[in-house]
């Protein structure tokens, strides 16, 4: 037979054990971890975006500023296109010295960015993907029209004539401004109203900007817009998913490869 005082006694201590322990819950450091998959231009505010939407729309902006280093540089004894060449160097390092200077409040999320490891990793591996699905539809649109695009045959006359500067413009600089334009601004801005939408326009633009009707043939840039807008989804999907590190450096694997490709092509034509 229980005795009664003695279970009302177990009742007060074990009463007294959690009051107790609920008590030390308070004195608890607990440490709350963000949550890894936050979108990582949600860390950015609204006018950063838009400040680098704005200051690198390339082909608006840029060509105001290049035709002004154009000016500048035309005063010395040098062919044209170097001139123009050199201002598309200048512009681009312009416009990072502008995106710095606004940016530094955001200082943060570039550090964490560079610091990532893993981002260059994964923007490697979707700068090989795209990469191979830019050379698939390269083949397809080639059964219709091997001619280059416009700004194809720029980059590869100015590569050939200028190697060391087109580097640092297309495999550096380029690929940087662009992914804050395209990536960072556009795509950021639009895809806090609607993802798909976002994806589809920044894709859209980016793919148009690369296209001229000046000096080709109309079905020459018909062609090449399905290659550059494939760039451009796999680029922002990149951006999406691994942030700007994996971006910008799968842009700069694209170009790279390019840029080799050019090099290698016209040097074993001229052996032959």
């Amino acid at each position: 037979m229980l005795n009664s005082g003695d279970s009302y006694q177990n009742k007060k201590d074990d009463f007294n054990e959690i009051n107790n322990s609920v008590s030390n819950v308070g004195n608890l450091d607990i440490k709350i971890v963000p949550n890894s998959n936050k979108k990582d231009d949600k860390k950015l505010d609204r006018i950063s975006k838009l400040f680098l939407l704005l200051i690198g729309f390339s082909y608006i902006g840029l060509t105001v500023f290049s035709l002004l280093w154009a000016i500048v540089f035309s005063g010395f004894n040098i062919s044209e296109n170097l001139a123009l060449t050199l201002a598309e160097l200048f512009t681009y390092f312009s416009v990072l010295v502008c995106l710095f200077l606004v940016c530094k409040r955001n200082k943060e999320y570039f550090i964490n960015e560079i610091k990532d490891y893993k981002k260059y990793l994964y923007g490697l591996a979707w700068g090989a993907i795209t990469l191979a699905a830019e050379l698939l539809v390269s083949y397809l649109m080639g059964l219709i029209s091997t001619e280059n695009n416009g700004n194809q045959e720029m980059i590869e006359m100015l590569t050939l004539n200028y190697p060391t500067i087109l580097f640092i413009v297309t495999v550096i600089l380029g690929p940087i401004c662009e992914e804050l334009t395209y990536r960072v601004g556009l795509f950021g801005l639009l895809r806090e109203k609607n993802e798909i939408l976002g994806i589809v326009v920044s894709s859209l633009i980016f793919a148009a900007v690369h296209i001229s009707f000046t000096d080709t043939t109309l079905i020459a840039e018909l062609c090449a817009f399905p290659i550059y807008l494939t760039i451009s989804f796999l680029l922002t999907y990149t951006y999406k998913r691994h942030g700007l590190a994996a971006s910008v450096t799968a842009h700069m694997f694209i170009n790279l490869a390019s840029f080799i490709r050019i090099l290698i092509y016209y040097n074993n034509l001229w052996k032959n």
